[in-house]
């Protein structure tokens, strides 16, 4: 059918059109895990308008960026973390890495972040890519913005870390308590823990040091979250302490310790949506003992003068005005529009403020840079009968819907172009894809519905985070209102790890379990064979890393 005859619905149905009977989950065998990332194509970022995404800071909480993930799987067993990784893990080699930097490095690119849950986990492995890496001789920024294990770190390792280029680190602790730490399975040494940020903050105080600390969870007392404050008062200096609480996702292990000290399911469920700087009704004590913990933080900790005289030169030497105006407003629960915004909050004025280095005015763009990787991934076009793939991510809230805290953050959609990179290297002319991520290549459904109507998809790949459940759901319905017959397949974290509760709703008609790249890659040379329709279910059976309804 044309993208002109097809035709669209003219109304949306209700809000979450959930199967309230039993659903019954067929799950196809499990897919074998990928041993060789290697073998994998590079992430082709041509796949979305790159220039726009770099101007917005992501995890990393700087702009100009390329994301990168270098490893998969997790060897620790968290108890608050969900079981979406295996824990086997499973490495690209150092070499591939170096590599992939080399090609982004030659378009201009400076600027890298790894997203990997354990990525000094393997610390041979990881040494051997900073040794590459300092050995190449480019000028590069590392940022690791998702919590390294800090009782891994050495002080040769920290030093051959920032010899290779790493500007930014981030240590995740979550609790002072040696108690706590056992209940929660994370077993840091803290002693450990301790040295290795202690040697970050006196040896290499050029670097943006970060920590991860939380409190609210079950059986933890008001004692042991002064443990942790008092952990993070005694480290001089953070530029960001981040004091988080704990949201308890239900098919976790901290779940079942949570029912087993009284928690309720529902109070659990209602967790689990909630903003950054919510508080549940799961945690052990009442709400005035975490909001005094978080200002305590705040105003004894992270507004302490002699902490921002300290800070704030390195950021400014590593930042722009702009890029701080960002990372400080997605920081502070109060809006900051101006560098001006930025010192009164601060608390700097007059003379101060003369000390401190000038800053760049503006973030200043890679020129060119969509042209030029362009040039590093050229486009073939694609077949008159090809299949039209839509990949969307909604783990981002429209503009309208944004909280305080945090949300300014937009991570780009580094898994969906992983998977539409692989699918043109498997299925090349067959098929047409495209990328779309929320709030920034569509900011409403309105938006949405006419990207839709434009590419006229003939499959459609959604995306979540647990966090975004609700707009999971949300967007299923609305997307099956404009088009009924257009199967969607489910992917990414909430997909993997709740399958039957997505497939309660209607509106899914598949989800990906596991190894997303090929799994995805064999579904949709099963629509094509089907004459791009969804297949039946004794092909999608013969799929592993799939379910879906009987």
């Amino acid at each position: 059918m044309s993208k002109e005859s097809r035709p669209f619905a003219s109304s949306s149905p209700a809000l979450g059109d959930l199967d309230t009977g039993k659903t019954c989950v067929v799950r196809s065998p499990d897919r074998p895990r990928v041993s060789q990332l290697d073998s994998f194509p590079t992430v082709d970022r041509t796949l979305i308008d790159f220039a726009k995404y770099a101007r917005k800071i992501g995890m990393a909480f700087a702009t100009n960026v390329v994301c990168i993930m270098a490893t998969l799987g997790c060897p620790y067993r968290c108890a608050y973390c969900h079981r979406i990784w295996p824990r086997k893990r499973v490495a690209r080699s150092p070499e591939s890495l170096l590599e992939e930097i080399e090609l982004y490095y030659s378009v201009g690119v400076r600027r890298f972040s790894f997203l990997d849950d354990a990525f000094n986990s393997n610390v041979k492995w990881s040494a051997r890519f900073f040794r590459l890496l300092a050995k190449s001789n480019m000028k590069v920024q590392l940022f690791f913005p998702n919590g390294l294990r800090g009782d891994l770190l050495t002080p040769d390792y920290i030093d051959l870390m920032v010899e290779a280029g790493t500007v930014h680190v981030i240590l995740a602790l979550e609790t002072g308590s040696a108690r706590l730490q056992k209940l929660i399975r994370k077993n840091l040494d803290l002693d450990k823990f301790r040295r290795a940020a202690d040697y970050i903050t006196t040896d290499h105080p050029q670097i943006r040091f970060d920590m991860f600390f939380m409190m609210g969870f079950p059986t933890e007392t008001e004692e042991e979250v002064k443990e942790t404050l008092d952990f993070a008062m005694s480290i001089q200096w953070l530029h960001f302490p981040f004091m988080n609480v704990l949201k308890i996702y239900p098919e976790t292990e901290m779940a079942a310790i949570a029912r087993e000290n009284g928690v309720s399911e529902e109070a659990i469920r209602k967790s689990i949506s909630m903003e950054y700087h919510d508080l549940p009704h799961t945690m052990p004590f009442p709400k005035t003992v975490a909001r005094k913990a978080q200002m305590y933080l705040y105003e004894k900790y992270f507004l302490n003068p002699e902490r921002i005289r300290r800070v704030l030169p390195v950021q400014l030497d590593l930042y722009s005005e702009t890029e701080l105006i960002q990372i400080y407003d997605s920081y502070l629960p109060a809006q900051i529009r101006t560098f001006d915004d930025l010192l009164a909050r601060l608390g700097l004025s007059g003379e101060e403020t003369t000390r401190l280095p000038s800053a760049k005015e503006i973030a200043e763009p890679i020129p060119d840079i969509n042209s030029r990787l362009r040039k590093l991934f050229p486009r073939h076009a694609p077949s008159p009968e090809a299949l039209r793939i839509l990949l969307l991510d909604v783990s981002c809230t429209f503009s309208s819907e944004r909280g305080v805290v945090f949300d300014n953050v937009v991570e780009q959609p580094l898994g969906l172009m992983s998977l539409l990179t692989y699918l043109n290297h498997a299925l090349g002319d067959r098929i047409t894809g495209r990328i779309a991520k929320s709030h920034v290549d569509f900011d409403s459904f309105d938006e949405l519905r006419a990207l839709v109507e434009e590419f006229c998809p003939q499959i459609i790949g959604l995306r979540a985070l647990t966090r975004y459940s609700g707009l999971f759901h949300r967007t299923a319905t609305q997307l099956k209102g404009w088009l009924p017959t257009v199967p969607i397949i489910a992917g990414g974290p909430y997909a993997t790890s709740s399958p039957d509760e997505i497939l309660q709703d209607t509106h899914v008609d598949v989800v990906v379990i596991g190894e997303g790249e090929i799994t995805l890659a064999e579904l949709s040379q099963a629509f094509i064979d089907n004459q791009r329709r969804l297949p039946a279910p004794e092909v999608l059976e013969g799929i592993p890393g799939v379910a879906f309804r009987a």
